[in-house]
């Protein structure tokens, strides 16, 4: 995919890790469509990626609109709004490195103004969320952001520590914990071992075979 594809911005003012974006003229539509997949600009919580030389940080974004703009911007738009008309920004949170196929939390460089924003990639999420031993990972649904992408839990990390599903009434607990019971069994785990303390009976239909 060509960069000039995705370029949708560059960065105007850096505050630790908060990252304030100006996004381009050329951004026709925040739903452009790309090799045939549609990609949401702007989105809350959608990421976006820097590219910096042999890296890539990636960010979340926190805040679109015009809440978004610099302070210092706002002063000059009162002097004289015509020279920002139709600017569209958005503010966006670095969480995540990326040098070659590798992934990790955290930022070891911080990009600077003048620094090209650009539409995170199907094969981009996939570098996010992959990098899981296929052997001892489970799949328990798909990524909201990309259907195509399965979401796995390394299934060593999650059974080696303390772990909790919480969430209010009818937000889905029992789903998830019958989700996950699922996939493991599935998987084909002869030595795994669960018990489960099912006292409603929640997990009979789950659990019926």
């Amino acid at each position: 995919m060509n960069k000039n594809q995705t370029e949708i911005g560059e960065i105007v003012s850096v505050s630790g890790n908060v990252i304030t974006v100006q996004l381009s003229d050329t951004v026709k539509s925040n739903m452009p469509v790309i090799d045939g997949i549609v990609y949401r600009i702007g989105q809350i919580g959608s990421f976006l990626k820097v590219p910096l030389g042999y890296a890539n940080l990636y960010g979340i974004v926190t805040q679109i609109g015009a809440a978004a703009m610099p302070e210092k911007i706002r002063e000059i738009i009162e002097q004289d709004y015509s020279r920002f008309d139709n600017k569209q920004w958005l503010n966006m949170v670095l969480v995540g490195e990326q040098v070659g196929r590798k992934f990790d939390r955290g930022v070891s460089q911080s990009p600077t103004t003048g620094d090209t924003i650009h539409l995170v990639t199907i094969q981009d999420l996939d570098v996010i969320y992959g990098g899981y031993d296929e052997s001892n990972s489970i799949t328990v649904g798909n990524i909201s952001i990309s259907e195509s992408l399965n979401a796995k839990i390394d299934l060593n990390k999650m059974i080696s520590r303390h772990c909790s599903i919480l969430g209010s009434t009818g937000s889905g607990k029992s789903n998830s914990v019958g989700v996950v019971l699922s996939a493991i069994a599935n998987k084909g785990f002869n030595s795994s071992r669960i018990l489960v303390i099912d006292p409603h009976g929640e997990y009979n239909s789950i659990l019926k075979d």
